[in-house]
């Protein structure tokens, strides 16, 4: 009967044991695509920083244009 129950508990821990396996390779998994993920990430913030400054800078372009019609329009009135 001890020899039985000790069968048992064999199999069980060998059950065990290939799921944590499994487990462990599926994290494994996840971790390098949440890693993958994060670097994308990164690389969408670095771009969205570049068009907003490049924004910013046309911006104040346009102003400065604008600034600049509006004074010649007032040395153009007679």
């Amino acid at each position: 009967m001890l020899t039985k129950t000790n069968d048992q508990l064999r199999r069980s821990m060998n059950e065990v044991e290939s799921e944590m396996i499994t487990l462990q390779e599926a994290l494994q998994l996840k971790d390098k695509l949440i890693h993958s993920k994060d670097r994308e990430i990164e690389e969408v913030e670095r771009e969205c920083a570049s068009l907003i400054t490049e924004m910013q800078k046309q911006e104040g372009r346009e102003k400065a244009i604008d600034m600049a019609s509006k004074q010649v329009s007032v040395f153009d009135r007679p």
